[in-house]
């Protein structure tokens, strides 16, 4: 039995690629690979990154078995998971969640590493896929991202940069799974070069092209990211550490009014181009060598993207938004979900056996949303 190991990176259109696998599970069966359901989310598989990074990784282990028992089953020849989180994953569940270590950075995600692989002892065959794109449009990316999350960081990007300098070595990380699983795992691409068909090219790459051509949805524009006035004023409301429940809703309500603000020309460039090359030209070398080792064209750390124009976020413009998304937050629909899921998380927490009988409902309702509401 195969397995195919889709790690990231993050913000190479991840989230496209597993609405696709996951829309198409039928089509991708019928080619002899399996993308299973799991209860955690709809789409993705990044609570098998997290289970490892928390030192539960008998659970990862145990979920890869069913898998490759299921696919047994279908006739199916490859498991396929794709888990963006699976890449730094000291960086992702470790640092930027203020969880403590004792270990060095690459110690202790060598050490994760070797737990995963662990995890999938009952594969014969295992293909690491990987996209990477240059340092610079990574972290503005996922820097918006992080902010814009339900539980969204309140750091500055330069501070941000500083305290996770790690993430963006994108050469001493690949070359712990390449040391973990072995070179020939190994399959790095591109993301500059396929952006504008990264569907396609991860079916041609690592499926097969029919399960591409066969499919039924082919493309998926997700995770849009906020606007600088909107995300300025969702990085002081994250400083409010709201419930999840509040934190949800409220993260929804501030992708909704984002388009009231939109960006001029230089909004999303964080920091100025002498800081950014500065910073990411350090990871040149690295980038040279993985192009080198992996046949990739060349990849640069940093691109010429000009000039921050951002001119700080006002007191009057804040008070504009805060009133936006206060009267979407409070809507009564809003209000009504609100005590759901309060109610919800405190049957799940204090009641015995509320995991069990809101699983499946919690199960259902991520399925319609991703069918229905473009999630």
């Amino acid at each position: 039995m195969k397995l195919l190991l889709h790690i990231g990176t993050h913000k190479t259109a991840t989230t496209s690629i597993q609405h696709f696998l996951t829309l198409n599970r039928e089509i991708l069966a019928s080619h002899g690979f399996l993308y299973p359901e799991n209860d955690d989310s709809a789409y993705v598989f990044n609570f098998l990154a997290s289970r490892i990074a928390l030192g539960k990784s008998h659970e990862t282990a145990d979920f890869l078995k069913k898998a490759r028992d299921k696919a047994t089953e279908l006739n199916c020849h490859t498991v396929v998971i794709s888990a963006e989180s699976f890449f730094a994953m000291t960086g992702f569940f470790i640092d930027i969640q203020k969880r403590g270590r004792s270990e060095d950075y690459w110690t202790h995600e060598a050490r994760l590493i070797e737990d995963l692989k662990s995890a999938c002892t009952d594969f014969q065959d295992i293909t690491i896929a990987c996209y990477l794109r240059p340092q610079d449009e990574l972290a503005a990316s996922l820097y918006n991202q992080l902010v814009k999350n339900t539980f969204g960081i309140t750091s500055s990007y330069e501070d941000f940069l500083t305290k996770h300098r790690e993430i963006y070595d994108y050469q001493a990380h690949l070359d712990l799974w390449a040391k973990i699983f072995g070179e020939h795992s190994i399959r790095l691409k591109n993301f500059h070069e396929v952006k504008d068909d990264v569907i396609g090219d991860f079916c041609r790459s690592f499926l097969t092209e029919s399960c591409f051509t066969n499919a039924n949805l082919k493309t998926f524009e997700a995770n849009t990211r906020l606007n600088r006035d909107v995300l300025e004023v969702k990085r002081l409301f994250n400083a409010t550490e709201p419930d999840p429940a509040l934190a949800y809703i409220s993260a929804r309500s501030f992708r909704k009014i984002n388009d009231l603000f939109p960006d001029q020309k230089g909004y999303q460039i964080f920091a100025f181009q002498k800081v950014q090359n500065d910073f990411f030209n350090a990871f040149e070398q690295g980038n040279a060598v993985l192009s080198k080792d992996y046949g990739l064209s060349p990849l640069r750390a940093w691109s010429d993207s000009g000039e921050p124009t951002y001119p700080g976020l006002t007191a009057e413009k804040t008070a504009e938004i805060y009133l936006k998304f206060c009267d979407d937050l409070y809507a009564p629909r809003n209000r009504l979900e609100l005590i759901a899921r309060r109610t919800a998380r405190w049957i799940m927490d204090k009641m015995p056996g509320g995991q069990a009988v809101l699983g499946p409902v919690r199960r259902l309702h991520n399925n319609l949303r991703l069918r229905t509401a473009g999630w």
